[in-house]
């Protein structure tokens, strides 16, 4: 199964789409973040602030569409921190 290929979290983390996208997301932006503060002059440094951007924009607009489609905060906010 991918659940063994990729360490994100084990097999429930891969349960639904978006836990699968948040899981796979965070188990490449880590190393590249640890990279990123062990090699400070290296591309690394401006790929893991791309990344980081990146998943704030999706936090961002992921809200933006709970709250247009009238979610709870709640539930919004199981969905951004997950």
């Amino acid at each position: 199964s991918i659940a063994r290929l990729v360490p994100c979290g084990g097999p429930e983390a891969l349960a639904t789409p978006w836990s699968a996208d948040a899981a796979l997301e965070r188990a490449w932006i880590a190393p590249l973040r640890r990279l990123a503060r062990v090699r400070p002059l290296s591309i690394a440094v401006p790929l893991a602030y791309l990344a980081e951007r990146r998943a704030e924009v999706r936090r961002v607009s992921l809200l933006l569409r709970g709250a247009e489609l009238g979610l709870a905060g709640d539930e919004l906010l199981d969905l951004v921190e997950a």
